[in-house]
């Protein structure tokens, strides 16, 4: 890349776009977590991400991933936040 332009205008560009998945979760703003379990067709309600960690025996990082992805966990279970 030695044509400075080019690389301000790349630069200039990618500012412009929106990636989703770099954004990350704010759990202090949301009011709380929802859990759907379809096995047991069950909804469960958390006010923390850490209440939700300790009840539902997963890490933090699957959460937030089934979260983002808004797809449901290995075992069924859809988490969203409200």
């Amino acid at each position: 890349m030695d044509c400075p332009k080019t690389v301000k205008k790349v630069q200039d560009l990618g500012e412009l776009v929106i990636d989703g998945t770099s954004t990350r979760i704010d759990y202090k703003k949301v009011n709380g977590i929802a859990v759907f379990d379809e096995e047991k067709q069950q909804l469960r309600r958390y006010s923390t991400i850490q209440e939700c960690i300790k009840s539902e025996q997963l890490s933090r990082a699957s959460i937030s991933r089934c979260i983002r992805k808004k797809c449901p966990s290995l075992d069924g279970r859809t988490f969203s936040i409200y």
